[in-house]
């Protein structure tokens, strides 16, 4: 129950799915550049699907009754992720009476994906202040490198991506193997609305990756 009285579930904003149809033009010009410089690479958005096996991390969890509720929670998660209707519903109290009763919120699945890595996909920011409130981490990489933060800007999931930012989300956190920050994935992924936010921030428009490739050269590479 949160502290207005209503339950959750009569706060349909909160609970729902983004909806990213809208597409707000950029006009910044460097990001125009690495958006327009004739590359025929098909969009490699990240999609972040939570799945239903705990890390192996996780399975060393002595208490049986914590870890048949950090299971349900990740099957939880799973189970929302794979449906990934525009109608589904994030169930608050259910949630919470998992942390209460001691799941850990910062649980991952076998590739290391949170929670927060498939609410920064496609829910409303309002889960996910809700996962801030209980202590989920916000820099949570997965078994990659990969940040929430990548994941936003990779669907450019604009209104996340600046929620994320504004709650100290790394702007230069790295992936593993490729050593790329969430600039990089936004670039390569043609995502103008966060590559705007992230130069907003400062992001680095000559950082670079493994190979010494800046976003721009990301973006053209084949």
């Amino acid at each position: 129950m949160n502290d207005t009285g209503d339950s959750y579930e009569n706060l349909s904003r909160r609970t729902s799915r983004h909806n990213n149809d809208e597409m707000k033009l950029y006009q910044e010009m460097m990001a125009e550049r690495m958006l327009c410089m004739g590359s025929s690479r098909v969009n490699e958005a990240l999609h972040a699907v939570v799945e239903n096996k705990l890390h192996e991390t996780a399975l060393s969890e002595s208490n049986n009754s914590v870890l048949e509720r950090n299971r349900a929670l990740l099957q939880y998660i799973a189970t929302l992720a794979d449906s990934n209707k525009k109608d589904d519903r994030f169930n608050y109290e259910f949630v919470e009476s998992l942390i209460e009763g001691g799941a850990n919120i910062n649980i991952t699945d076998q590739h290391g994906q949170s929670i927060f890595h498939e609410v920064a996909r496609s829910w409303n920011v309002d889960v996910a202040k809700f996962l801030l409130e209980h202590d989920g981490e916000i820099n949570k990489q997965d078994s990659f490198g990969r940040t929430p933060l990548h994941v936003a800007v990779s669907e450019d999931f604009a209104e996340m991506v600046e929620f994320l930012l504004q709650n100290d989300a790394d702007i230069d956190v790295r992936t593993s193997g490729e050593i790329q920050a969430p600039i990089h994935y936004a670039a390569k992924n043609g995502a103008a609305k966060s590559l705007k936010l992230l130069l907003g921030y400062q992001a680095n428009i000559d950082s670079l990756d493994y190979r010494q490739r800046t976003p721009l050269q990301v973006s053209t590479f084949l």
